[in-house]
């Protein structure tokens, strides 16, 4: 997490999605240039709620205390999850499919809470999962 905090201060941008630098700098820490679709669909798996504390505990307090700095619908924990889903479901079902189920899921959110501005940014966190994919894909499958 250290020099995902470091590129994110760094950075000096304004922006609140903290998330990005975490989750680019463990795909790194996992080698994820040897095998990016499987390490993408294996963080997904390990950093999912209820698995992150037995594979990584400490991470999600370590997160929200480094990066999650704010009462904020635009950042904290959450944000990592739908990012790396975003990122999984577009490996394993393509990139409709998994624009189609994020906006599911997020109209179902809206349905229950009600909250715009927390499902706009859960979905915008998701499209950046996989724009991700789309990236490293350019980079590593060329």
């Amino acid at each position: 997490m250290d020099k995902a905090e470091t590129q994110m201060n760094q950075a000096n941008s304004s922006s609140p999605y903290n998330h990005i630098y975490f989750v680019r700098q463990l795909f790194n820490d996992l080698g994820g240039a040897s095998n990016p679709d499987e390490v993408i669909i294996w963080m997904a798996h390990a950093l999912a709620e209820n698995k992150v504390r037995e594979i990584f505990p400490g991470l999600v307090s370590e997160y929200i205390r480094r990066f999650g700095y704010s009462s904020s619908d635009f950042v904290g924990y959450d944000k990592v999850l739908h990012f790396v889903d975003g990122a999984a479901l577009g490996i394993k079902c393509g990139t409709p499919i998994s624009f189609i189920l994020g906006v599911i899921g997020e109209v179902g959110d809206f349905i229950k809470d009600r909250n715009y501005a927390h499902c706009a940014s859960d979905f915008r966190t998701h499209l950046e999962g996989l724009e991700f994919i789309r990236e490293i894909r350019q980079i590593y499958h060329p």
